[in-house]
């Protein structure tokens, strides 16, 4: 059955968080403080590993094959969120 799950994120550069294979990415956002991130997925389907990285502005970037997810303002912190792909 295909639903949408939220899943919590840490502010830290590299992150591996576990969705269920397929899962669509929407978008992320700060909810009661907590950075979370909302996903499309099917929840019979076994889970894989997917790899998010959240930059600060100004911060430099390596070289990797990334997928925009958002930008998220705390304060006086601006961080932007990718999936960075295989």
């Amino acid at each position: 059955m295909k639903t949408i799950y939220k899943y919590p994120l840490v502010i830290t550069d590299l992150q591996t968080i576990q969705l269920p294979i397929s899962a669509v990415i929407l978008t992320a956002k700060e909810q009661n403080g907590i950075l979370q991130l909302w996903a499309e997925v099917e929840t019979d389907n076994e889970l894989e590993e997917r790899i998010i990285e959240i930059f600060g502005s100004g911060n430099p970037i390596e070289r990797h094959r990334r997928v925009y997810i958002a930008t998220i303002i705390q304060t006086i912190f601006v961080w932007h969120i990718y999936e960075r792909m295989k």
